[in-house]
């Protein structure tokens, strides 16, 4: 019995006693808000997110059943930060016990929410809006634009969700460190830039193609040209911000553009 224990015991620190669970995990990372309700929330598409994890660390029925039912709490997170809150939950439970793991589940899914409302409501979702906005003023009578969309917002979106639970399994409650490292930071601030300037470019380009139906004109040959001095402007006016000039320099920068853009017309 005790060699059989020990058996167990090399077996779940083995990096791939996991193996093949996170492509589960992800797929069924979709459905974490299956069945949401008033009560508990989330708990419902949790326990299914997990129930993978749950049979590789509980053969025995009767123990997996009683950790079904333990994990059926309330559960309130980020939709796309379940498998970081599967793998990180399985991790502490596995290494400091239960009672560790349920101590620690209510401050680990404000964090995970915290970082997923951030990363992704606060920057992802808008760049994506503006890249797709972009793509249907430049490219009009065109579905680019929303390619264009989703292709922004669910190349990271997917990936997170991919490697989501690898992360938390690996490094516990050190994932969430993940979220701060200076590659993350330049990340969220170079989408910062690129939603600013986005937007003063898609102003300008509303511009551009207001003024052509009010002419009943096409933008002609000079679109692509008007719209690349529009994005040049924004980067100089952005860059104006950044060197501590005055952000009213920014703005007459853009405004000019825009007017240049209307006279021209």
């Amino acid at each position: 019995m005790i060699v059989y224990l020990l058996r167990m015991q090399a077996q779940h620190e083995d990096p791939a006693f996991m193996k093949g669970i996170e492509r589960r995990v992800a797929c069924r990372s979709f459905f974490l808000e299956t069945l949401w309700n008033y009560e508990k929330f989330q708990n419902v598409g949790f326990v299914y997110c997990i129930h993978p994890v749950l049979e590789r660390l509980y053969p025995d029925p009767e123990q997996r059943k009683e950790a079904v039912q333990r994990h059926l709490e309330k559960v309130n997170t980020h939709p796309l930060m379940g498998p970081f809150l599967v793998g990180v939950a399985a991790r502490l439970e596995h290494q400091k016990g239960r009672s560790a793991a349920r101590s620690y589940r209510v401050p680990l899914m404000a964090a995970l929410a915290s970082h997923g409302d951030r990363i992704f409501w606060g920057h992802v979702k808008p760049l994506a809006a503006v890249a797709g906005l972009l793509g249907c003023l430049y490219f009009l009578d065109s579905v680019l634009g929303s390619v264009i969309f989703l292709l922004v917002y669910n190349v990271p979106h997917l990936f997170v969700r991919g490697i989501g639970f690898g992360k938390g399994w690996e490094k516990g409650l050190g994932a969430l460190a993940e979220f701060h490292s200076p590659r993350v930071e330049m990340l969220i601030r170079l989408m910062s830039r690129c939603i600013a300037i986005g937007a003063g470019v898609a102003t300008g380009l509303l511009v551009l193609r207001l003024g052509s139906l009010v002419h009943g004109t096409e933008a002609g040959s000079m679109g692509p040209w008007l719209s690349g001095i529009m994005v040049i402007v924004a980067a100089v006016g952005f860059g104006l911000v950044r060197a501590g000039l005055a952000v009213e320099l920014a703005i007459g920068a853009v405004a000019a553009s825009t007017a240049v853009a209307v006279l021209w017309l």
